[in-house]
């Protein structure tokens, strides 16, 4: 299986593909620490968030290039018409799906009612490129985007969907691999701060980002790293310029730190990832961010190849599956 990927990485490195064109948005996260923590819900009770909104997204194996310890955390918009400015919120990596699709936990600090009619569409971290909830990436200039108002329209009316259209996307999806979707299937919920699903919320979390930082300007953050690899992390310089570099020779591989907190099937995805990145990168693998001084968004055909891979064994482990019941079933009726 090593072997497989590992030749599908060499073939691909020298692909690419389509670059950017220099901009760097206002929608990207250009503090290191927004990249690899998101806000302590502590947070939202001290800004009075009444309440938040969550759903699920299947994230772009293209966002694996800035993963970070089987990690990462993404921007987020969702539009709407009267709307006087982007709904902004944030995605990280939650799960995985039995069927290989690593799965975004979105969120927002508005109730659910604000958002109903919105557009949403995920980026990579310096929201230099854009993506479908279904992890399709959609073409997008960052500069227009932001400067023209029918751009942006036209963009999110092509690519942004509704949560009602996103539940249909997951009942379509939960379908199309045998099962039977139940209502709400993209888990879109409004969690009241201070209510009993608050706690239920608070405790999750507590287990998918056990630790804690409090960072120099009060703020408290959550995240899967230990305090000092945050620590390290969390005050380099991202690189958003060609001659910058983030994590300065240093190989960032998706496993290179620990994996406290993070469920075990996102371990097992993020590990054959790894094996080929430890194997074909060298040191100027930099950057967890798009724009480090080798584009990592040019290592995402890779990526994208190594998840084809790892699903279509996951697609055979089914067929083997299914062909056992077949056989318990035939032997009971004996």
């Amino acid at each position: 299986m090593k072997s497989l990927m590992l030749g599908a990485l060499i073939l691909l490195l020298a692909a690419g593909c389509a670059g950017t064109n220099g901009h760097l948005s206002k929608y990207a996260l250009t503090d290191p620490a927004e990249g690899i923590s998101i806000p302590h819900p502590v947070e939202m009770e001290k800004a009075g968030v009444k309440a938040f909104t969550i759903f699920t997204a299947i994230m772009s194996p293209d966002l694996w290039t800035e993963a970070v310890a089987a990690g990462g955390v993404f921007p987020i918009l969702g539009y709407l018409d009267d709307a006087a400015d982007l709904f902004k919120g944030y995605c990280y990596l939650a799960n995985i799906s039995w069927w290989g699709d690593f799965l975004l936990q979105c969120v927002f600090a508005y109730s659910k009612s604000e958002l109903e009619n919105a557009k949403f569409a995920v980026f990579n971290r310096d929201a230099g490129w854009a993506y479908r909830l279904d992890g399709q990436e959609e073409d997008y200039d960052s500069k227009k985007f932001e400067s023209d108002e029918n751009y942006r329209k036209d963009f999110f009316e092509l690519a942004g969907l509704t949560f009602g259209q996103l539940d249909e996307l997951a009942m379509v999806y939960l379908q199309e691999k045998g099962v039977k979707p139940g209502r709400n299937s993209a888990g879109v919920e409004e969690i009241v701060v201070g209510s009993e699903k608050w706690q239920a919320y608070k405790a999750e979390l507590a287990v998918r980002m056990p630790n804690n930082y409090k960072l120099a300007n009060g703020q408290i953050r959550a995240g899967t790293l230990p305090l000092e690899d945050f620590q390290n992390l969390a005050v380099e310089d991202p690189g958003f310029t060609g001659s910058q570099r983030f994590v300065k020779d240093l190989k960032l591989p998706l496993l290179a730190l620990p994996l406290t907190g993070i469920a075990w099937p996102v371990m097992i995805g993020a590990n054959l990832a790894s094996s080929a990145v430890m194997a074909g990168v060298d040191d100027s693998w930099s950057g967890y961010f798009g724009r480090a001084k080798i584009i990592r968004h040019d290592m995402a055909p890779a990526f994208r190849q190594i998840v084809a891979i790892y699903k279509e064994l996951l697609k055979r482990r089914d067929l083997v599956i299914r062909q056992m019941e077949k056989e318990l079933n035939r032997g009971e009726k004996r």
